[in-house]
């Protein structure tokens, strides 16, 4: 079928080859170059078609390798793409996961320094109760007394006595004493025994005493807080089984045995 349509393109520059030399016959030179050149052309065209055909289907073939080389580089750079882009999504993935982590723990780091805080203020509050206590233990014994009586020394130890025999010992201290803080002793010989006080106030307290007799001969050892908030001074003064205090007559019957 190709060579039939050469032969037919031969014929057909031949033809058109005589119609230009029947142009130049009749002096039409312009048309005769144009029939001449389209008769060249065809000409060539028939003889190198075959030609052409091969090189062009050769380009196309190329080109076609080409394209399928592009497209399967195409198709690697898009699974390259995919794996990158499922690296990416499971490195976001991570990072969320890391990112509630370190939001976790931050929320315990706070809760913990919340309870760290509140461990503080309750130290603070329990140290400056411990200093509130130790200053009034230390203001305590700052202002403890103690004092030594001899029952013979009419000027601070004055005795009450009644019929029974029965004394009432009253002790004038140095300073006012706080009230229920004075304890004391008395020693006969050398025993010991607990003094009941029966009361006080200010400077003098008392204390009920079997043997009103046998009290000049006995020693008393009195302890007890100072009271700084007051000077108060009191005088008392026996006469039988009366007692004046400040001047006035009192009763101070001891409760007995």
């Amino acid at each position: 079928m190709r060579v039939f349509f050469q032969l037919v393109g031969v014929v057909f520059a031949i033809y058109l080859l005589r119609f230009a030399y029947k142009l130049f016959d009749r002096k039409e030179e312009t048309k005769a170059m144009l029939a001449a050149s389209l008769a060249v052309t065809v000409f060539l065209a028939c003889m190198f078609q075959g030609f052409f055909e091969t090189q062009f289907i050769r380009k196309l073939f190329d080109y076609d390798k080409k394209l399928d080389a592009f497209q399967q580089t195409v198709s690697d750079m898009k699974g390259e793409l995919s794996d990158q882009q499922g690296t990416i999504r499971k490195t976001q993935t991570d990072i969320g996961k890391q990112q509630v982590t370190a939001s976790n723990q931050v929320y315990q780091v706070s809760s913990m320094e919340g309870e760290l805080s509140s461990a503080q203020s309750n130290l603070l509050s329990q140290q400056k109760q411990i200093e509130s206590v130790e200053k009034l233990v230390g203001g305590l014994y700052s202002r403890m007394r103690f004092e030594k009586f001899k029952g013979s020394d009419t000027n601070r130890v004055i005795v009450c006595k009644f019929k029974d025999g029965v004394g009432q010992v009253f002790f004038k201290l140095k300073y006012p004493a706080v009230g229920g803080s004075v304890q004391g002793l008395f020693q006969e010989g050398a025993m010991q025994t607990a003094l009941v006080i029966n009361g006080g106030r200010d400077d003098i307290v008392w204390a009920y005493f079997k043997d009103a007799s046998a009290v000049s001969g006995t020693e008393f050892y009195l302890s007890y807080v100072r009271d700084t908030a007051t000077t108060n001074s009191h005088t008392v003064v026996a006469r039988g089984d009366q007692v004046f205090f400040d001047g006035v007559v009192q009763s101070f019957y001891p409760s007995g045995e």
